[in-house]
C-alpha cells in the first residue's frame, strides 16, 4: 500500500476510514457543527493531512454529506460511506448530532449485556494505560466532560502532524487511536447501549472499506455511486471472507523441556508461538495488501481475520497456510499444526437483527477448521513425513528428540540449535522493550527464533531499533511490548504477561512465609468460547461486540496481569501485602500458568478471581488449580500435576440455594480438597481458618503437635461418611489448657472443631484451613 504505486487508493482508503469519524472528538469539545465538517477541518488544517481522497471519505461519511457535492464515480468516500454504514448496522448506532444524545456520556462495558447479565458498568474517562490502575467498570454516574475531550484532540494533533502518509507507518495510525479511543463511545445516544468505543467502530469500519475495495477491484467495478444508490444489493452481497486460524500441538509443544531448563523452555515456548502466529498474521496481511485492522481477534493460537471473498484472497490464504506448514514439518515434524477455515458472508450476517446468520458464520468456520485438522497434510508433506535418514544409535537432541542441527550443549549433552535458540531467548522476552521479525538472510543478530518465510525473530531495546530503522538491515517489522509506540514499520504492541518477582525458584521458595514451598496456579476462564459464540442475547451479538470481548480479554490476561501481580490486595491474615513472590510463565487469551511463594500464589488466586469479577461485571468465572511442591520438584511435573487439579475445580458439582451449580471452582493441594471460590474465601479461609488461627495465637502453653494429630485423623477419615468421633473428643479433651481463661477458649474451639467434623463438607474445609496453617507455621529449619 506504499505511496507512489498503484495501491496509493487503498492507502488513502485505509486511513481515510480509521479517521473517518474523528469529528467526533472534536464535537464533543463543545463544537455543535457537524462531527464530519469537524473532522474535516481537524484532520485538514491541525493535523496537516491535505490528500483529498483522506478528507473527502472524512466529510462525506453520511448520506445527507453527498447533497451537492461533487464527486467523481470512483471516489472512495463511497466506499466509507457503505463500510461507516455496515459498521454502525453491526453495532446498532445512529448518527450523532441531534436529539437524543449525551456528550458527556460515558462508554459502558460490553460485559453488562453478556451471559445474561443487565448491568450498567461504565469506564472511567482514561487512556489505555495503566498510570491509573485497571479501569474497572463501576455502576456509579460517571461522565465525560469536554476537558477530557479536549486533551484527546491535543494529543491526536501532536501524534497525527508526525504521521507519514506510507505502508511503513500505516500500522502506528491505528496504534494512535487505540491508545486514545479505546474508552471514547462510538455513539453517545441515550436510547442505545454505548458499549462499542469509537476506536472499535474505526478499526471496523477500515476493515470493511478495504475488503469491499478488493473485491469491486476484482469485479472490474471503477463506478462506486452504485454503494449508495443500491446499498441494499451491497449489503447482502457475499463480500466478505471470514477465516480462522487454530494452532494444534500447543501443549505438547510447550511442555517438550528438560528438567534442568524447563522454567526458561515453558515461558520461552508459550511467546514463541505467539510471536509465530502474529509473524503468520502480518505476513499474510502483507501479502494481500491489507491491514492489522482486517484482524478481529488473535490469542492463544487462534485468530479472525475478515478478508476480501475473491478467489485470489483464497488462494493466497491457501499457500501461506501451506508455506507454514511445511516450515513446521522441517522444523517440528507433526508436533505442531496450522488449522484453517473460511466462509463468504454479506455485512448484512453480521447485523444484530440476524442472529442465525451470524452465529452461522462460526459454526461453518469451526466445521471447516476441525475438517482441516483431520486432513492435515497432502501428498508431498506426507511423504516428505515418512521420509528418514535417521539410523541405527544416531544422536537425538535431548529436549524434542530430532536428529537435525545438534550441538553440543555446555554440559556435553546434544541439543538441536532449535531448542537451543529457546532457551537463550528466555531472559530477552522479559529484559527487552521491542521484538523484531528481520530477514534471516540480512540480519546481523546472534539470538534469535526461527520463523517460516526466512524470518527470525530478535529482542532489542530502543536504541538497537533506531540503528536497525537507520542501517536497513533487514528489519522487516517491529513489536513494541507492554507500551503503545508509534514510528516506521512499527506494526502492533504486543501485551505480554512478564512479571518476574526474580527469576530463580529458590529465591521464590526461600522467601516464601512458613514452609519453604513453591505453588503452581494453572486456571483458566470457565465457558470462554461458548461465551464467544452465545453470550450474547440475539438482539445485541454483533461482530463488534465479539471483538471488543475478545480485546478485553486479551487485555485483561495479557497485560492486566502484571499490574494485579504488581499491586495486590488479599492477604489470608489482613496483613497489607507486597508485590507478589511470583513468575509469570505463561498467561494468554483466558488461561494462566503462575509459579512463586506458596502463600503468595493462594493469595493470588482470590485476586485474579476478584479482578476477573470485577472487570466482567460478574459475567465470567474462573477455575484454577493449585498445587505445592519442593523448590527442586521438576516445573513440568509441577505443571502437568497442578493442570491435573484444574481439571478438579472444572468438574467440580456443588449446591448454591438448592441449585446445582458447575465450575467457578478451586483444587488445592489434592484431589480431595476441591471448593467453589464462595465456599473456599468464606468457609476455608474466613470460618475455619480465623479459628484455629486465632486459637494457637492465644493459646500459646498449647503448641502446634496436636493440630497435626487432628489433621491425621479428619483426613484419614475424608472419604468416609462417619469419623471416629469418640477418638476426636478424646484428643480434644486430653489436650484442654491448665489456665481458665484459655480453658474457655478452648472449650469453644473444640465445640466448633467437633461440630465442623460431624459434616462431611465442613470437614473437608476444615482440613484445608489446617494444612494452610500447619504450612504458615511450618519450621523451616525442620522442613523436609
Amino acid at each position: 500500500m506504499e505511496i507512489g504505486n498503484t495501491t496509493d487508493d487503498k492507502l488513502k482508503l485505509l486511513i481515510g476510514s480509521m479517521l473517518h469519524d474523528i469529528g467526533k472528538v472534536i464535537y464533543r469539545t463543545n463544537d455543535i457543527r457537524k462531527h464530519s465538517l469537524l473532522g474535516l477541518e481537524f484532520i485538514e488544517n491541525e493535523c496537516n493531512i491535505k490528500d483529498k481522497q483522506i478528507l473527502n471519505c472524512i466529510r462525506f461519511h453520511h448520506g445527507e454529506d453527498f447533497k451537492g457535492a461533487k464527486l467523481e464515480k470512483n471516489d472512495l468516500a463511497y466506499i466509507t460511506y457503505i463500510a461507516d454504514n455496515m459498521s454502525a448496522a453491526a453495532d446498532r448506532r445512529n448518527i450523532e448530532n441531534g436529539y437524543g444524545f449525551d456528550k458527556e456520556l460515558a462508554l459502558t462495558s460490553v460485559f453488562n449485556i453478556l451471559n445474561g447479565n443487565n448491568k450498567q458498568g461504565k469506564y472511567k474517562a482514561q487512556y489505555l494505560n495503566h498510570d491509573k490502575g485497571i479501569n474497572f467498570p463501576e455502576e456509579k454516574e460517571v461522565g465525560y466532560d469536554s476537558n477530557y475531550y479536549k486533551d484527546i484532540k491535543l494529543n491526536l494533533i501532536d501524534k497525527l502532524k508526525q504521521f507519514e502518509l506510507s505502508e511503513e507507518y500505516i500500522e502506528s495510525l491505528q496504534e494512535i487511536l487505540e491508545g486514545y479511543l479505546t474508552y471514547v463511545p462510538s455513539s453517545t445516544s441515550v436510547y442505545q447501549i454505548g458499549d462499542i468505543s469509537l476506536f472499535d467502530h474505526l478499526k471496523l469500519t477500515a476493515a470493511f472499506a478495504l475488503c469491499i475495495y478488493d473485491y469491486l477491484k476484482d469485479k472490474k467495478i471503477d463506478d462506486f455511486t452504485a454503494l449508495k444508490s443500491d446499498s441494499k444489493k451491497y449489503y447482502e452481497e457475499k463480500m466478505f471472507y471470514m477465516c480462522s486460524f487454530d494452532l494444534s500441538g500447543i501443549q505438547n509443544f510447550i511442555y517438550t523441556v528438560n528438567s534442568k531448563n524447563a522454567l526458561k523452555g515453558l515461558r520461552t515456548r508459550s511467546f514463541y508461538l505467539e510471536i509465530l502466529l502474529e509473524d503468520v498474521i502480518d505476513t499474510l496481511l502483507n501479502k494481500l495488501s491489507l491491514s492489522r485492522a482486517n484482524l478481529l481477534y488473535s490469542g492463544g493460537g487462534h485468530c479472525y481475520l475478515l478478508l476480501p471473498n475473491t478467489e485470489r484472497v483464497k488462494q493466497i490464504v491457501e499457500e501461506t497456510i501451506k508455506e507454514v506448514n511445511d516450515w513446521i514439518i522441517d522444523k517440528f515434524k507433526t508436533e505442531l499444526f496450522l488449522a484453517y477455515g473460511g466462509t463468504a458472508c454479506s455485512s448484512s450476517a453480521f447485523n444484530a437483527e440476524n442472529t442465525e446468520s451470524y452465529t452461522e458464520i462460526f459454526r461453518n468456520i469451526s466445521q471447516k477448521l476441525s475438517n482441516s485438522k483431520l486432513h492435515r497434510y497432502d501428498k508431498e508433506q506426507l511423504k516428505k513425513l515418512n521420509f528418514t535418514d535417521k539410523v541405527g544409535n544416531q544422536r537425538e537432541c535431548k529436549i524434542c528428540q530430532c536428529t537435525d542441527n545438534l550441538i553440543e550443549s555446555d554440559d556435553g549433552d546434544m541439543i538441536c540449535t532449535n531448542c537451543d535458540n529457546i532457551n537463550k531467548f528466555s531472559n530477552k522476552i522479559m529484559e527487552a522493550e521491542f521484538f523484531c521479525v528481520e530477514n534471516a538472510e540480512k540480519s546481523a543478530e546472534v539470538d534469535y527464533l526461527n520463523l517460516p518465510f526466512n524470518h527470525i525473530l530478535t529482542a532489542i531495546n530502543k536504541k538497537r531499533l533506531q540503528q536497525k530503522l537507520i542501517s536497513d538491515s533487514g528489519l522487516i517489522r517491529a513489536y513494541s511490548k507492554n507500551d503503545s509506540f508509534s514510528g516506521k514499520k512499527m506494526s502492533t504492541k504486543l501485551w505480554v504477561g512478564d512479571y518476574v518477582y526474580n527469576k530463580e525458584l529458590n529465591i521464590l521458595s526461600k522467601d516464601s512465609e512458613g514452609i519453604n514451598r513453591l505453588a503452581v496456579i494453572r486456571a483458566d476462564v470457565d465457558n470462554l468460547g461458548q461465551a464467544f459464540v452465545k453470550g450474547f442475547e440475539a438482539k445485541y451479538a454483533s461482530l463488534t461486540r465479539s471483538a471488543t470481548f475478545s480485546r478485553n480479554m486479551s487485555l485483561f490476561f495479557k497485560y492486566n496481569i502484571n499490574y494485579i501481580l504488581e499491586n495486590p490486595i488479599f492477604s489470608i491474615r489482613n496483613v497489607k501485602p507486597e508485590n507478589r513472590k511470583a513468575m509469570i510463565i505463561y498467561s494468554g487469551g483466558d488461561d494462566i500458568f503462575i509459579v512463586g511463594a506458596w502463600k503468595d500464589i493462594l493469595e493470588f488466586s482470590i485476586d485474579i478471581k476478584n479482578s476477573l469479577k470485577k472487570f466482567t461485571m460478574n459475567s465470567l468465572t474462573i477455575s484454577a488449580g493449585i498445587g505445592i511442591y519442593p523448590e527442586k520438584y521438576p516445573i513440568k511435573t509441577m505443571s502437568l500435576k497442578t493442570g491435573d487439579l484444574e481439571e478438579n475445580a472444572k468438574n467440580n458439582v456443588y449446591y448454591v440455594d438448592g441449585v446445582e451449580k458447575t465450575k467457578n471452582s478451586v483444587s488445592l493441594f489434592e484431589s480431595g480438597l476441591t471448593f467453589s471460590w464462595e465456599e473456599f474465601e468464606e468457609k476455608v479461609l474466613g470460618e475455619k481458618f480465623k479459628l484455629i488461627d486465632r486459637y494457637l495465637s492465644l493459646v500459646e502453653e498449647r503448641g502446634k503437635a496436636f493440630i497435626y494429630k487432628i489433621v491425621q485423623l479428619l483426613r484419614g477419615d475424608l472419604e468416609k461418611e462417619k469419623l471416629d468421633l469418640a477418638r476426636l473428643a478424646y484428643i480434644l479433651g486430653r489436650l484442654e489448657p491448665s489456665n481458665k481463661e484459655n480453658s474457655l477458649l478452648h472449650r469453644e474451639f473444640s465445640q466448633k472443631i467437633y461440630s465442623y467434623s460431624k459434616n462431611k463438607k465442613d470437614r473437608k474445609e476444615l482440613i484445608a484451613a489446617i494444612y494452610i496453617y500447619v504450612y504458615l507455621e511450618r519450621d523451616v529449619r525442620n522442613d523436609k
